[in-house]
């Protein structure tokens, strides 16, 4: 009787893998969240277990790690650095809303791109680094292609960098509605979810508009403690 192959192997005996899953938005923004809440986390440890521990604290200690640690996903900060579009969206949060990219910013970035080249959001945190790549090089096509027709007057006018600036901080009731929806969030007790829902706002709209709304707020107190 002829031997069987097992199933894991190849013909030839050789083990076959599956091939890794490709790396994507989601991937990106875990880190992003894993960069605020593990400092958040290491504070907040410190802050309830002293430094010399009886056998007892230590023992709460781990329990209390093992419960509240945040998980750090895929990448660590050397692979996130590796990525492309990582670096391409840090250059976008700079130019557009003059900060640093956090999850915030990254929801509003990655909203706007997928808006204007009509994919949902959910869809596009789903996309491989190496597709949103090119949804990325497919929404600069479409700045290229607003700034032809320009009449000699528009042409002589100043140059604007890369030209576009996203509609939440150009238009000032815009952002005093972003603004009124992430205090009301915040006085409301409920998750976003749940608080998107009362209001029948669409989720994905209302979380980037909360987004935007913390941004905001952030920097008029910071504008005006100076």
């Amino acid at each position: 009787m002829g031997a069987t192959t097992d199933s894991l192997t190849s013909p030839t005996g050789a083990t076959t893998e599956a091939a890794p899953r490709p790396v994507i938005m989601a991937d990106i923004l875990q880190c992003l969240e894993y960069r605020r809440t593990y400092p958040e986390f290491k504070e907040r440890l410190h802050a309830e277990f002293p430094a010399v521990m009886s056998a007892t604290q230590s023992y709460n200690m781990l329990c209390f790690a093992a419960a509240n640690s945040p998980q750090q996903g895929r990448l660590n900060e050397h692979e996130l650095a590796k990525q492309s579009v990582y670096r391409r969206l840090v250059k976008e949060a700079r130019w557009e809303y003059n900060t640093d990219l956090d999850e915030a910013i990254f929801r509003c970035v990655v909203g706007d791109i997928a808006d204007a080249c009509g994919v949902a959001y959910d869809d596009a945190i789903t996309m491989s680094t190496d597709d949103f790549a090119l949804l990325m090089d497919r929404w600069d096509g479409l700045i290229v292609e607003g700034t032809d027709g320009e009449t000699e007057e528009e042409e002589m006018k100043p140059p604007r960098g890369r030209g576009r600036r996203p509609a939440a901080e150009t238009d000032p009731q815009r952002v005093q509605q972003d603004i009124k929806l992430y205090r009301d969030w915040q006085g409301s007790g409920l998750s976003q979810k749940e608080f998107l829902r009362q209001r029948r706002i669409p989720e994905e709209e209302g979380i980037r508009s909360i987004d935007r709304g913390d941004y905001h707020a952030k920097k008029q107190g910071n504008n005006s403690a100076e």
